[in-house]
């Protein structure tokens, strides 16, 4: 389990590269999910979930329902893993 000593500290959950039919990149997101090292209270003003876009430079509000929903996709098989680099 990772912990963090600084509040509001968010963890790299995943990176979503959607690739045109040669291979090169056209959108790339980073989901970043809070990590829970505090007790709830002390969290609540965090969203749960944040999206990065790496191709605009933007980031995004996200629902812990919306990360779920996600990953219930890529759970189906609604992807395939090109390389794992996250530890």
């Amino acid at each position: 389990m990772y912990t963090s000593d600084t509040v509001g500290s968010y963890y790299k959950e995943g990176q979503y590269n959607f690739l045109d039919q040669e291979g090169d990149s056209l959108k790339r997101f980073d989901m970043y999910t809070l990590i829970k090292a505090f007790p709830d209270e002390t969290l609540k003003c965090y969203p749960e979930v944040l999206i990065y876009d790496a191709t605009e430079n933007q980031w995004y509000l996200f629902s812990d329902k919306e990360r779920k929903s996600i990953n219930q996709l890529l759970e189906n098989g609604f992807f395939k893993i090109i390389s794992n680099t996250i530890v």
